[in-house]
């Protein structure tokens, strides 16, 4: 299993600000993915789960609150999954997931 963000950085303004990004799923096989924050008081996220298709793109939006400047991060985690699942958070419960780190930068 291979999961990429495109762009890999995410920079917006300390004022607030969005930014959308793609989630390229590079295997054969379906993913499930639940994307997780460090810091839930000032960025919004859209969707929490969701779905990769193999060889596909999922766009996840970034949204940032005013607030003061700082570096956070993303954690996006995913897991393979049955093709016909339609339930993005049931996987999460019985799998340990795999995760890539995607920094977020508020200028």
């Amino acid at each position: 299993m291979s999961l990429a963000a495109d762009p890999p950085v995410c920079a917006l303004p300390a004022g607030g600000g969005a930014s959308t990004h793609q989630l390229i799923n590079s295997s054969e096989k379906k993913i499930a993915f639940k994307v997780k924050t460090s810091n839930n008081d000032l960025y919004r996220i859209k969707p929490v789960f969701g779905f990769g298709e193999p060889g596909g793109c999922s766009p996840i939006d970034i949204t940032r609150l005013s607030g003061a400047p700082k570096e956070d991060k993303l954690v996006i985690q995913y897991v393979e999954t049955a093709p016909d699942a339609k339930d993005a958070s049931a996987p999460f419960k019985t799998s340990s997931p795999a995760q890539i780190t995607l920094p977020m930068k508020a200028q």
